[in-house]
């Protein structure tokens, strides 16, 4: 089985509204050998997330990121 995550992100450019899904299969993680600070809540963690290559502490920071990661996609293309 695998676990497919979906973000929805809407949002008003303008006088363009817009709807951004991201679809994606989770992520990886991997151990490190020394502790850092989360990317997203900056709390201590040896865990590391293939896919962003940052320290990643639990799937609700890393999909905080996915979230930051589709809204940046979205709004890089201005109407």
């Amino acid at each position: 089985m695998v676990n497919v995550m979906l973000i929805q992100i809407s949002f008003t450019w303008g006088s363009w509204n817009y709807r951004v899904d991201v679809e994606f299969e989770g992520d990886k993680y991997i151990r490190g050998n020394k502790s850092s600070p989360c990317w997203h809540c900056k709390q201590i963690t040896r865990w590391i997330s293939v896919l962003f290559e940052a320290p990643l502490c639990s799937t609700e920071c890393t999909q905080a990121k996915w979230s930051e990661y589709a809204h940046a996609l979205a709004t890089s293309t201005q109407p």
